[in-house]
């Protein structure tokens, strides 16, 4: 008859295949985690939990395996795991404290605690990445006469009660001041290309900052190189504030009040 110390050992090792990790336990047998407010009882619903688990990260399994309290009815260990998760692309580094009540050779409880602050890190996926795509949705949209990859208008990328600051405009509230916004600006170029291989991110929270250059063609004339510098709150896939900083003066007409831009045409 096994008893507490080898029932901890045979489930450590055999966590990969569900089936065999399951019936170590009693029919009544609970394998249970508090600190995630999960809890399986008899052999079935272990067995479902571990394969659900190990469908989130398949390359589960316990290594450097520290058994601390050995009786003949309990056990208490520390073990690790080190996985990767392929959902999010993070590797789940963790180390488990299980306590372990035998009875007739069987497993009546597994209890076993975790740091939940690293489970919540490793399974959540990061926000950085799905942020710079809906900017980078924007920009694309700008450069494709205010189309979107999926055909749609640039104003659609817009929370309804958003805003958007553009220089000399001032700032535009709601999706109809917006549009406004677009349909006075918009026809003053003739085209525009943002050079996204240049752009400095930066990323804190839900606000996103990214600096770049464009060049293009104003009604008033060529551009290249412009320097410029947006920055986004995003909230649920939704642009919510848009401040955009730089010059409007694209063709650098502007030479009565500043003089030098004459001696760079």
């Amino acid at each position: 008859m096994k008893n507490a110390t080898r029932l901890l050992q045979d489930y450590l090792a055999t966590i990969q295949d569900p089936a065999a990790a399951a019936a170590l336990f009693a029919d009544d047998g609970v394998l249970e985690l508090p600190t995630v407010n999960a809890r399986a009882q008899g052999p079935a619903a272990i067995e479902k939990f571990l394969r659900g688990f190990l469908a989130m990260v398949p390359g589960f399994s316990f290594h450097n395996i520290r058994i601390l309290i050995d009786t003949p009815d309990q056990a208490f260990g520390e073990y690790e795991v080190e996985a990767r998760v392929p959902a999010t692309g993070k590797t789940y580094k963790q180390r488990y404290a299980g306590r372990l009540v035998a009875e007739d050779g069987k497993i009546k409880l597994l209890r076993e605690a975790l740091d939940t602050l690293e489970a919540s890190r490793a399974f959540t996926p990061d926000a950085e990445p799905a942020l710079k795509a809906v900017v980078m949705e924007y920009i694309k949209a700008l450069d494709n006469g205010g189309t979107t990859s999926t055909g749609g208008g640039v104003l659609d990328l817009f929370a309804d009660d958003a805003q958007v600051y553009f220089p000399k405009w001032g700032v535009a509230k709601g999706k109809q001041e917006i549009l406004k916004l677009l349909m006075e600006f918009g026809p003053t170029l003739k085209a525009i290309k943002h050079d996204y291989d240049g752009f400095i991110w930066t990323v804190s929270g839900s606000r996103v900052a990214v600096e770049g250059t464009s060049s293009g063609e104003h009604r008033d004339g060529p551009w290249t190189s412009a320097q410029w510098c947006d920055v986004f709150e995003i909230k649920e896939s939704k642009i919510q504030r848009l401040f955009v900083y730089l010059d409007p003066d694209y063709a650098g007409k502007d030479t009565a009040r500043y003089p030098w831009l004459a001696s760079r045409g």
